[in-house]
């Protein structure tokens, strides 16, 4: 019985062993994958960066004489003009803020008064099954 005992406690070390094996490989694992794929990530990112900057320098390219010449051109109203401009500037804006507030955020003026009752069409061309 003693052997048997001591048989049983081997296997659970040989058990426990493999998992902490398995464990210590696994981090290795891990940590390898993990430098290996740094560099990877670094290009990833480096990539993106370069993306982003030359989408800029598209829209600054293709942006500033468009906005070179509208500077241009205000230069050529009077100042009373300009404020002419800028109401309807203005106006413009809360017609477009107003345009995407939600729907029931702006609520008609007449919003408590019921609708008036009207006939359905539906009922006076049913057929009366009375009749029949």
């Amino acid at each position: 019985m003693d052997q048997f005992g001591n048989d049983l406690k081997k296997v659970l070390q040989a058990g426990l062993g493999a998992v902490a094996t398995g464990l210590e490989k696994a981090q290795d694992a891990i940590e390898d994958l993990s430098k290996k794929g740094e560099p990877l990530y670094e290009q990833a990112k480096a990539a993106v960066v370069d993306v982003v900057d030359k989408a800029k320098q598209a829209i600054n390219d293709q942006a500033k004489p468009q906005v070179d010449e509208f500077v241009n051109n205000l230069q050529q109203f009077s100042t009373e003009e300009l404020g002419k401009i800028r109401t309807a500037l203005d106006d413009l804006a809360k017609k477009a803020e107003e345009a995407v507030k939600p729907a029931d955020a702006a609520q008609p003026e007449d919003a408590g008064t019921p609708a008036p009752e009207t006939e359905d069409p539906k009922e006076d061309d049913a057929p009366d099954e009375t009749k029949a």
